[in-house]
């Protein structure tokens, strides 16, 4: 819509705001009309960006209080540093798998048997090597001050709103780069999948689907550079090369975050 054809709408539309019933059946058929339909797009305009204003700040929000939980979460650990976290995480690895070659052979020498044999039930009495895995990766989560994976628990009640305005509005790209709306697009395909990963790339179907004709060359990954690399580390699987995380809504966050 022009410039001209905006101020004209809205031009009916404040004089259809101020008229009364009686006032407005003494105009014209196709004057009022075109009144009436002038004012009710404004409304339906104005509860629209108010709506996204609404949730946009409710995102907000939810990132802020993940913000205040890391800096807590910080406090607390304030004593153990990023070395030491990967550090001891390779020293974990390594009782698992002394060998490294994933057949749980031990070391040759009796020195290194003795050593391994401490080193593992000290780790034991710590809780175990798993255990410790865990923690650590969940420590180890929050490098760099990254906040985004305690998003999650504030945004899940309002997952199901945020999809519904995903679904209700109609997104256009403000320039050649589709790269956020073919994201939005995966995520809105993927929504009611229960499976905790989902494929970085689209089906072909997808592409077809989206462009509105057939294509021949192959689909490819999703481009997600339009996240932050805090993002991106939490939104792809660590051990799943080319698998997103779902389960966590971690890319349905990033999507809409943007969007």
């Amino acid at each position: 819509m022009g410039k001209t054809a905006s101020a004209k709408v809205a031009s009916l539309a404040a004089q259809a705001r101020v008229l009364s019933v009686g006032e407005m059946r003494d105009i014209s058929e196709p004057r009022r009309t075109a009144m009436l339909a002038c004012l009710v797009a404004e409304v339906r305009a104005g509860a629209r960006d108010e709506f996204v204003t609404m949730l946009c700040k409710r995102m907000a929000r939810h990132i802020r209080r993940a913000e205040e939980e890391l800096a807590e979460i910080e406090k607390r650990q304030k004593q153990v540093t990023e070395q030491l976290l990967l550090a001891y995480r390779d020293v974990l690895a390594a009782l698992k798998d002394p060998a490294g070659n994933g057949d749980g052979s031990t070391a040759d020498s009796l020195d290194d048997v003795l050593a391994l044999k401490l080193a593992r039930e000290a780790v034991e009495r710590a809780g175990g090597v798993d255990a410790q895995l865990g923690q650590i990766e969940a420590l180890a989560a929050h490098y760099g001050s990254n906040f985004t994976p305690l998003v999650e628990r504030f945004f899940r009640p309002d997952r199901p709103t945020m999809f519904k305005l995903a679904r209700r509005l109609t997104f256009v790209a403000t320039s050649q780069d589709r790269s956020v709306l073919d994201a939005l697009e995966h995520a809105l395909a993927h929504q009611n999948l229960t499976r905790p990963l989902i494929p970085d790339t689209p089906p072909a179907t997808a592409l077809c689907d989206a462009i509105g004709e057939a294509v021949d060359e192959p689909s490819r990954p999703l481009d997600l550079s339009f996240a932050s690399r805090n993002w991106r580390r939490t939104v792809y699987a660590k051990d799943a090369p080319g698998q997103l995380v779902r389960r966590r809504c971690q890319l349905e966050l990033s999507l809409l975050r943007q969007a």
